[in-house]
């Protein structure tokens, strides 16, 4: 299947079961680039994807010219994925079964770096990780210029992990710095990646914006107080999202549910936007691509949520450690 004139894609590009699809001239995917299956994806022009980049079962996938990933990149049983100018990446590294994950000029990852069962990750010039480094049964893991981690490091099963030049480990402010690193590399492109949402600016005056999301055509808002942001289809809305994020984030209530415990999406919604302090325009974005059920667990929306703006923070609360990919 080949769209030889398409530009632009709201939401998300998905080949898979042996597929052929080509997008000679598309420039921008909203969504997620998804291949699988033995299928074969082409976007050799497409320089921006707003949310994930993700190959399995020997599929492969071809974004030669791709700069920016708003999500992450993902990599599993035996696929082949190389992303050989993408500088920046928004949420974690994952290669898994064999696979093949090549990111040669990365400079930023923002979430965690992980590899197992003999997979292949190669990231030579990234400084700095914000979530944990781990490799297990087999893989091999190279990070040669990596100064700066936000979790812990851990090689175990046989695997080979080098971080030769790292000096700090479990850094608290990695998360942070990471953030501040992608925000500025976004910037440089003319891109905001405020709470996790990755789209062009149009133009600022002051601490408003006007910005075109990713993958739409509408122009829409976001507001900086210098340190939170917020997202909004009118300014107005954008304004009273700011004031929500710099108002009351009392967690106490979240604090006794448990991990089995059923709870409504509205209460999930509560809860992911008090910890983590998304905002509503952000969560919106998100909650368009995704499907949450009216109810679901605690333990279902740690799930759901892995990979999301703020998502380590918000299993973190809940089980008391970084989320595991698995």
């Amino acid at each position: 299947m080949s769209l030889p004139v398409c530009t632009t894609v709201g939401g998300y590009v998905d080949a898979r079961a042996g597929a052929k699809l080509s997008l000679p001239v598309c420039t921008t995917v909203g969504g997620s680039v998804d291949a699988s299956e033995n299928a074969k994806l082409s976007l050799p022009v497409c320089t921006t994807v707003g949310g994930s980049v993700y190959a399995i079962e020997n599929a492969k996938l071809s974004l030669p010219v791709c700069t920016t990933v708003g999500g992450y990149v993902d990599a599993r049983e035996g696929a082949n994925l190389s992303l050989p100018v993408c500088t920046t990446v928004g949420g974690y590294v994952s290669a898994r079964a064999g696979a093949n994950l090549s990111l040669p000029v990365c400079t930023t990852v923002g979430g965690y770096v992980y590899a197992r069962e003999n997979a292949k990750v190669s990231l030579p010039v990234c400084t700095t990780v914000g979530g944990y480094v781990d490799a297990r049964a087999g893989a091999k893991l190279s990070l040669p210029v990596c100064t700066t981690v936000g979790g812990s490091v851990d090689a175990r099963e046989g695997a080979k992990l080098s971080l030769p030049v790292c000096v700090k480990k479990d850094f608290p402010g990695a998360g942070q710095q990471c953030q501040m690193i992608l925000q500025a590399a976004f910037l440089d492109g003319g891109f905001s990646f405020a709470d996790g949402v990755l789209a062009k600016i149009v133009a600022t005056r002051g601490n408003v914006s006007r910005v075109i999301i990713c993958g739409k055509v509408a122009i829409s808002y976001h507001v900086s107080d210098g340190e939170n942001y917020s997202h909004g289809a009118t300014l107005a809305e954008a304004r009273d999202g700011l004031l929500y994020k710099i108002g009351s984030r009392d967690t106490t209530e979240f604090k006794a549910w448990k991990l089995d415990q059923e709870i409504s999406r509205r209460d999930g919604i509560r809860a992911y936007r008090a910890i983590t302090g998304a905002c509503e325009g952000g969560v919106r974005q998100w909650m368009q691509s995704h499907q949450v059920p009216d109810k679901l667990t605690v333990a279902s929306a740690i799930k759901l949520t892995t990979g999301a703006y703020g998502s380590q923070g918000f299993a973190k609360f809940f089980t008391g450690k970084d989320k595991c990919h698995s």
